[in-house]
């Protein structure tokens, strides 16, 4: 069964528990459409974006945070986080 599949089967027993009058099955894909069609780009985007491996020590983790957050710095503080 694909993922899909899994979902709109979930949302058919949710609805049915729900009881709404206007939810069915064509609603459901409609629904389901317009999530992917809504989420992919956003997904797409950020999955090209730079990653940070979270599983490093914490002080690495920081230091790749401030390397990929630097450009975008606009304000100089005079003092230093530590």
């Amino acid at each position: 069964m694909y993922p899909c599949q899994i979902i709109i089967l979930f949302l058919t027993c949710l609805i049915a528990l729900q009881g709404r009058v206007d939810d069915n099955i064509e609603t459901i894909r409609k629904r389901f459409k317009v999530l992917v069609e809504s989420s992919l780009p956003v997904i797409e985007h950020y999955n090209a974006k730079d990653k940070i491996d979270a599983s490093k020590p914490i002080p690495e983790v920081f230091e790749d945070v401030k390397t990929i957050f630097a450009p975008y710095a606009k304000v100089s503080y005079w003092f230093h986080i530590v």
